[in-house]
């Protein structure tokens, strides 16, 4: 809770339903388009930094990856630059593996009296090359791949498979400095410093549920963004559900709360809340603004209900074509289960080939109930 709050401003929740104009370049579009990709470039630095920092300001390691961070941001200006940039990531791949390994060569020879500090590098080898590189190279095929799709066309995803890359992503962004906080899914695995996240990923079609490519990263980004504005130890619940006539997605946090004067511009492009002001948060400021761009682009609405010190709801409806909650088959690479575990980096879901694409059909079983 805001201790900044009047025992006033605490008693109310007010809904917004948000239609405004924003007025984007195309870099701030190409922003909003590879926003997920960039947050993994914002911790792969964060990391970086740190294991320079644990080496005694060493900048000569890690300077192929740094480069390759810069270029990538630089790009932005760009669409077709960045998405060529992006399909040269299998090479990358090499050239950051390649760093870890130069790294992990300079920890072989370092004094035994730093073993704490060694400790502490080797665990973020660990992280780069278990899990932070595979999930890059997961979000960039991902990117990639949408590209191919019609404008408009939605995608049936297995809901398990999407479910855990939501969940692997969400994971690997709260890994940086910056986060501070674990981001966990059990309430059993909760601490006094940690998020829970809550998500409930539910359609008329049972296994499978159908949606625009890009609202599964609009998901993602608002609970992250909830992650940012609310204390330690809160829960942060997620709905993603597609009933057979719309696709719904909510997202609630026990934040801080939106001030009622800077509702509708805490939608653009960059804009801080006054009462965030200070908050030492990772990304540009854009997550809402890319979830409030494709929701309109889609033809949905976006509502958000907020109170100071209460928290926030940033609710997404979109109509469905028709068909939309019809099974649809499951590909065998989209049901298969990611590599196993080595012990000590968490598993990294296979990339979203598994997605099946089908033009909608004509009917559906009846819908299910979101309130």
């Amino acid at each position: 809770m805001d201790a900044n709050c009047s025992s006033e401003s605490l008693t109310e929740m007010k809904t917004y339903p948000i239609n405004i104009e924003l007025k984007l370049s195309e870099e701030d579009i190409s922003r909003l388009v590879f926003h997920s990709a960039l947050n993994l470039v914002d911790v792969l630095q964060d990391l970086i930094g740190s294991v320079r920092v644990c080496l005694n300001g060493r900048t000569d390691v890690f300077k192929k990856t740094e480069a390759f961070c810069t270029q990538l941001g630089r790009s932005l200006g760009s669409f077709s630059a960045t998405a060529r940039l992006m399909q040269s990531f299998t090479m990358e791949r090499s050239l950051i593996l390649g760093e870890v390994e130069d790294v992990k060569q300079i920890l072989a020879v370092a004094s035994q009296a730093n073993a704490k500090l060694v400790a502490k590098v080797q665990g973020t080898m660990s992280l780069l090359e278990n899990f932070i590189v595979p999930i890059f190279e997961l979000r960039m095929n991902e990117l990639l791949q949408r590209s191919k799709y019609p404008a408009g066309f939605w995608v049936a995803y297995h809901i398990a498979t999407l479910r855990r890359n939501m969940e692997t992503v969400l994971q690997a962004v709260s890994l940086s400095n910056a986060a501070r906080t674990r981001i966990v899914f059990k309430p059993e695995e909760m601490g006094p410093q940690d998020h829970l996240v809550q998500l409930d990923i539910q359609s008329a079609a049972g296994r499978s549920i159908r949606l625009p490519p890009v609202m599964q990263d609009c998901f993602r980004d608002l609970l992250m963004n909830a992650r940012k504005y609310s204390l330690p130890g809160t829960t942060i619940r997620g709905l993603m559900a597609n009933t057979g006539e719309e696709l719904v997605i909510r997202v609630e946090d026990q934040g801080i709360g939106i001030e009622p004067d800077e509702v509708e511009q805490i939608i653009q492009f960059g804009f801080r809340g006054s009462n965030a002001i200070g908050r030492r948060t990772m990304g540009g400021g854009f997550g809402l603004t890319k979830a409030y761009y494709f929701t309109k682009l889609l033809g949905g609405t976006f509502t958000i209900t907020t109170g100071l010190g209460m928290g926030s709801i940033f609710e997404i409806r979109i109509r469905c074509p028709p068909g939309c909650a019809l099974a649809s088959p499951v590909t065998a690479a989209a049901s298969a289960a990611a590599p196993a575990d080595s012990g000590t980096a968490p598993r990294v879901a296979a990339p979203p080939a598994g997605a099946t694409v089908e033009a909608p059909r004509q009917a559906g079983p009846p819908p299910l109930a979101v309130s």
